[in-house]
């Protein structure tokens, strides 16, 4: 995370990718403008495992908000991350 906080998230991200934290490496590679290379590695993931998380960050990527009604989905609705990013959203869309 300290090399995130100064601006090394490839880095950051050889660090998580290492230690299989999956929903930071996603992270990392959106933060460092490789949307694509994001979409995929959620999309992977996701066939192993759903996590909500994963799900709030591709609601970021895309823009979308079905991700964040997934992320609730999948945790029974006790995601506060997806609450959060829907109103986001919806704060957003109104501007």
């Amino acid at each position: 995370e300290a090399f995130m906080n100064f601006g090394a998230v490839m880095t950051a991200y050889e660090i998580f990718k290492e230690i299989e934290m999956e929903e930071e490496c996603i992270q990392c590679l959106y933060i460092a403008g490789k949307t694509q290379r994001a979409q995929e590695f959620a999309d992977e993931a996701l066939k192993r495992k759903q996590e909500p998380g994963i799900y709030c960050i591709l609601g970021e990527i895309n823009n979308k908000e079905d991700y964040f009604f997934k992320a609730l989905e999948v945790s029974n609705n006790k995601y506060t991350r997806a609450y959060r990013c829907l109103g986001k959203f919806y704060f957003v869309q109104k501007e």
